[in-house]
């Protein structure tokens, strides 16, 4: 019985491996094909896939002075930023076009999915 359980375990936790490197698999191919950023409430951007910081041409070190307002376009009107963010703060999914402008003043346009990520920041 107890020979059982140990190779009952020892499934599950292969199985788990090979899950996990699945999963890993899938983010790096969608890494590849989307551009994607985080940011914190407060609009600071904290990550940017290499996609991203190609489109946006910073550099990894820029990023960690960058700010959401330096990316969004300056056409976008306040409002239209304010009630996207109170869809996010209110946990809603928010979808839209929004464009954007890079670190060289090109415009680009994105199709975006926002979320809010309940991870806490440690």
């Amino acid at each position: 019985e107890k020979i059982d359980l140990f190779c009952e375990q020892r499934i599950i936790e292969k199985n788990l491996i090979l899950k996990k490197e699945e999963i890993t698999n899938y983010v790096k191919a969608v890494d590849k094909v989307s551009l994607i950023y985080k940011m914190y409430e407060n609009g600071k951007i904290t990550y940017m896939n290499e996609s991203m910081k190609e489109v946006t041409k910073y550099s990894d070190e820029e990023i960690k002075e960058l700010n959401f307002s330096d990316i969004i376009h300056p056409d976008i009107p306040k409002d239209s930023i304010e009630d996207t963010w109170n869809q996010i703060k209110n946990n809603k999914l928010w979808r839209g076009t929004t464009k954007f402008i890079s670190k060289d003043k090109s415009v680009f346009y994105l199709k975006n999915t926002i979320v809010k990520s309940n991870h806490s920041v440690r």
